[in-house]
């Protein structure tokens, strides 16, 4: 008899990472894993809410799916130690360049390194990609509860 619990495998779904529901969910699935660090991948649908006029994603968005993809990283690790999705939120940005504009419809991808933390704060670094053009960087602060 098997005792210990089927890990799920990737690419995973993010939804079952956050403790973001639609419409907020901006990112799609997480496609590699490590302690501290991890890739995500997305798709914005034209009717998104970060979708402004004429298809392009606003920038602010950028920074709130670096924020997301941090969430289904840390999401991924609880699971595989048998907790549950914490809840979090977005307390600090610093340094954020937006390099290229991104459209709802294309395919972006969002690696994270975690580079620090103290009790429920995390500090990341984040970008975002269309292949291989850069989009935007920077890095976030992060309070995750406990």
């Amino acid at each position: 008899m098997n005792h210990f619990p089927t890990l799920p495998t990737l690419p995973m779904p993010a939804a079952g990472l956050l403790p973001h529901r639609p419409p907020m969910v901006f990112v799609d699935r997480l496609l590699e894993w490590e302690p501290d660090a991890g890739l995500v991948e997305a798709v914005v649908p034209a009717e998104s809410l970060i979708a402004a006029p004429g298809g392009f994603l606003e920038p602010a968005a950028l920074v709130e799916m670096v924020a997301q993809a941090c969430a289904a990283i840390r999401g991924y690790s609880a699971l595989r130690s048998g907790g549950a999705p914490a809840r979090g939120a977005l307390v600090g940005i610093t340094g954020f360049e937006f390099l290229q504009r991104a459209r709802a419809g294309e395919l972006l991808r969002i690696a994270i390194r975690f580079t620090g933390g103290i009790g429920p704060f995390h500090a990341a670094e984040g970008e975002v990609r269309r292949g291989d053009a850069p989009l935007a960087r920077g890095s976030l602060k992060l309070w995750v509860s406990e």
